[in-house]
């Protein structure tokens, strides 16, 4: 089944490629790509994703929602909790889940604080790693693609609790 999968590996690799040299420089803090790389990485991301989800019957639009999920949530996230709060929702904050990963880790390991900015990249981008490599495996299987995008939803709003709940209350 998966072998009838159309999809331009050029796009791929050099996708691929680029992303890891710009990891690199990234967490040594030679380049840092801020929101302007985040936006043109999910621009490049979302059309092939999109481009490989039209010309393939059997891959499952959920597939693209799993890999783009967690920036795409993280916005929503955001929205409503400053909906909620009655700030402006273009109001920057430092309240989101990757502000407290970095936080908690800065109050739990202050002698390393240098290096808790790359260890939050790094925890976040471990932990979606495992669940895009897993929706890629079901890329074709809509309800285990639906069980894994309500999972990662709960997972991260419990986190976000548990980590909010831990610093500020």
């Amino acid at each position: 089944l998966r072998d009838n999968i159309s999809f331009n590996y050029e796009y791929f690799q050099f996708l691929l490629i680029s992303l890891i040299i710009l990891a690199i420089f990234n967490y040594s803090s030679s380049i840092i790509m801020g929101d302007g790389g985040a936006y043109t990485i999910g621009l490049l991301l979302g059309f092939l994703l999109i481009k490989v989800a039209n010309e393939n019957y059997i891959v499952s639009p959920f597939y693209v929602l799993n890999v783009l999920w967690y920036p795409a949530f993280e916005n929503l996230f955001s929205i409503i909790r400053k909906i909620k709060s009655n700030i402006s929702i273009s109001k920057s904050d430092n309240f989101h889940l990757h502000h407290l990963i970095y936080n908690f880790l800065n109050k739990n390991f202050k002698k390393k604080k240098e290096i808790n900015n790359t260890r939050t990249g790094i925890i976040i981008n471990c932990y979606n790693s495992i669940f895009i490599f897993t929706a890629s495996i079901y890329s074709y299987h809509t309800l285990t693609l639906i069980f894994l995008l309500i999972l990662n939803v709960l997972v991260y709003v419990f986190i976000y609790r548990y980590l909010y709940m831990r610093l500020y209350k």
